[in-house]
């Protein structure tokens, strides 16, 4: 849920059901050539391993196209056009960042499979700052109901692990628990931050918006 931005989805690769589309740049007088490199260019990807989608669909413009594949969310695009094919290049756009770049065509293979290992390095780390950014903690009522009071993120505190409990902070605040650790976070030297009774463990809240 933290991928994405104005324009749609942004897939990590690794989860992405297609990993690159290519989309052939035609014209009337190259079409046929065009659709037959890219073609091949989509095979060759398969070949290498990667989840390809070759979108030839001839009732769509290309940046119809364009927009379509953003809005999906799929980590890597591949233009391919009767210019690109004059130079000897594919251009690959990021999904993530947007980056443009003209790739030579012998070496496409390659590069998209070490750079869909990037995106996904570089998505995985925003994603970790995002959370490490909106992750608060607190170990005491005054200070919990008070940052439950705006849009805090999630909020880290000791709780008593009683249901009652849960139900009085979502009454008066609006947030439930998101989630608690696998390996839970053993909290019994705090005082639960809702009702300040024992506290169990630590416990992730937040509000749905």
């Amino acid at each position: 849920m933290v991928h994405g931005d104005d324009a749609g989805l942004k897939l990590p690769p690794r989860v992405a059901p297609a990993q690159t589309v290519v989309i052939p740049i035609t014209f009337e007088d190259t079409k046929e050539d065009i659709l037959s490199k890219a073609g091949k260019l989509a095979e060759e990807l398969d070949a290498a391993g990667l989840r390809v989608k070759l979108d030839d669909r001839d009732e769509y413009t290309p940046g119809w196209k364009f927009n379509e594949w953003e809005l999906r969310g799929v980590p890597l695009r591949l233009e391919l056009g009767p210019q690109d094919v004059e130079k000897g290049v594919v251009t690959a756009v990021r999904r993530d960042t947007r980056e443009k770049a003209q790739i030579r065509r012998s070496e496409i293979a390659a590069w998209a499979n070490a750079t869909l290992d990037k995106i996904q390095g570089d998505m995985l780390a925003a994603a970790a700052a995002l959370l490490a950014e909106n992750t608060k903690t607190v170990d005491n009522c005054d200070d919990f109901y008070l940052l439950l009071e705006g849009r805090p993120g999630f909020v880290r505190a000791p709780w008593c692990g009683g249901t009652s409990c849960e139900d009085h902070i979502a009454a008066e605040t609006g947030a439930t628990i998101r989630f608690l650790p696998l390996e839970a976070e053993d909290a019994s030297d705090h005082s639960c931050a809702g009702c300040a009774g024992k506290a169990k463990m630590w416990a992730y809240f937040a509000k749905a918006y």
